[in-house]
């Protein structure tokens, strides 16, 4: 079968590179000619991406005026293949998610759904999809291959909370089935023409997702947990990243955060590239609040030369997060300054707090004071009644102008349960 390593995924990387300028002319070049065969030989001209690849390729083929349907061919696998490069990925889905399999494919048959899910950007449709396998924790009675299938589908949902930007989300779902399953990153490889994220962008997602949700003062003891090491082993990048953040070298981080090994590739990548500008930015302002943290007055210029960041960047960062997430920082010139205009009015809410807090707990004193006093009327009462019921009357008529003040009033300054002695 000609072109049998090239998949469902195949034309939408390739138009992807091309349209973003990845390589030199003449490795695009290459792309575009190889993928205009592709589409020859499988005889599909509908696709929103015929026009980008034709140029790039410059062998400059006319578009066949007749189309074949994409139901000419009996074969399964050649019909979701046409229905993809179309971008028909409603019928698609239909079509993929009608596929009658056996028992013993049901996984695999899942797996290549959320695939296909995560292509068009269906994260909805992912979510679903995961509720399926949520409670798949013991795989006695699946096969080897649908318990591998399971644990990639896994990997593939925390991949598609970080294509949504849900960086904690990602970061806490892949180490919840990681504490589960110590296999989730210990599954064969599978053939090129079914791979949608390759190894290499899963590792970014996870451990830009890591590096972004942790807690800087939480790093250390990410690093030396036991239970870490077989996740470090996969993820060295991570483990690398993490240990400059700890020693405070800020620089060498964001010159390893910003160059070849993580910022070109998420550049690279269709999978990665949409969340990475909002990625930089929170990585960045993570910095930027531990520096607030330990002074009241940055310079700009410093924090540029110690960080490796343009001042023009820092600056829009902190407008931003002034503006967004109301930061306590007024920028004046060159110097970034905690406000005091906004420390005051920090301090009057706070005093308003406790001004109510005072106020309840005042209240409720009061409360079990009242409670109190009425439970002791209430003894005083029935002791009177009963003494009333055995003193003579004459007696009892000299008390009749005693009240509960009075009695109060013996009992605080000759009982010696308050005087002292004993």
């Amino acid at each position: 079968m000609p072109h049998s390593d090239k998949g469902l995924f195949y034309l939408e990387r390739v138009a992807y590179l091309i349209s973003h300028e990845v390589g030199t002319i003449e490795e695009r070049r290459q792309c575009a000619v190889a993928a205009m065969n592709f589409l020859q030989d499988i005889k599909c001209f509908d696709t929103p991406h015929w026009d980008i690849l034709n140029e790039a390729s410059g062998l400059q083929i006319d578009k066949p005026h007749h189309v074949p349907s994409n139901n000419a061919s009996p074969d399964y696998d050649a019909q979701l293949l046409r229905k993809v490069i179309s971008h028909k990925f409603g019928e698609a889905q239909y079509f993929l998610q009608n596929k009658r399999v056996t028992r013993d494919r049901y996984y695999r048959q899942l797996e290549e759904t959320i695939k296909f899910l995560i292509l068009c950007k269906n994260f909805k449709g992912v979510e679903e999809l995961e509720q399926r396998i949520q409670n798949i924790v013991n795989f006695p009675e699946l096969t080897v291959k649908e318990q591998e299938a399971c644990r990639r589908i896994r990997v593939l949902v925390a991949a598609s909370f970080y294509m949504q930007k849900k960086f904690f989300k990602c970061c806490q779902y892949f180490f919840k089935w990681l504490s589960i399953d110590p296999d989730l990153l210990n599954t064969p490889p599978i053939p090129a023409r079914n791979v949608l994220l390759t190894d290499k962008e899963i590792n970014l997602m996870i451990t830009i997702s890591c590096l972004i949700s942790i807690p800087l003062e939480s790093y250390n003891d990410f690093i030396y947990l036991r239970e870490a090491v077989p996740f470090f082993e996969h993820f060295p990048l991570c483990l690398r990243s993490l240990r400059l953040l700890l020693n405070t070298s800020f620089n060498k981080f964001f010159s390893l955060w910003q160059g070849n090994e993580i910022a070109e590739e998420c550049l690279q990548s269709p999978y990665l590239v949409d969340a990475w500008p909002f990625a930089q930015l929170v990585m960045r302002s993570k910095i930027y609040y531990f520096y607030f943290k330990v002074s009241c007055e940055i310079q700009i210029g410093y924090l540029s030369r110690t960080l490796g960041i343009e001042e023009k960047t820092i600056r829009e960062d902190v407008e931003l997060l002034i503006e967004s997430a109301n930061l306590n920082i007024v920028i004046r010139g060159d110097t970034l300054c905690e406000s005091q205009c906004r420390r005051l009015e920090d301090i009057v809410v706070q005093l308003q707090r406790n001004e109510r807090e005072i106020d309840r707990r005042i209240q409720e004193k009061r409360q079990k004071v009242l409670e109190l006093e009425n439970k002791a009327e209430g003894i005083i009462v029935n002791n009177d009644t009963v003494n009333r019921s055995t003193l003579p009357n004459s007696v009892s008529s000299d008390n009749d102008t005693m009240d509960l003040n009075d009695l109060t009033n013996v009992s605080d300054t000759d009982s010696f349960a308050f005087d002292g002695t004993s």
